[in-house]
């Protein structure tokens, strides 16, 4: 599942940050209720890893 910055995470864990060509760019750790945070791109997006 995808998730853009700004939304709520659904769950604790690990995510990847994933750029328009499917690289990872960084990872963050959330917890659930955490706000994703700002992407480099509008085009990335971010992964439970």
């Amino acid at each position: 599942m995808k998730f853009r910055s700004g939304e709520t995470a659904p769950q604790s864990g690990q995510y990847k940050m994933i750029d328009e060509n499917g690289e990872v760019i960084n990872t963050v750790d959330l917890q659930k209720g955490q706000t994703f945070p700002p992407t480099p791109s509008s085009s990335c997006h971010f992964e439970q890893a």
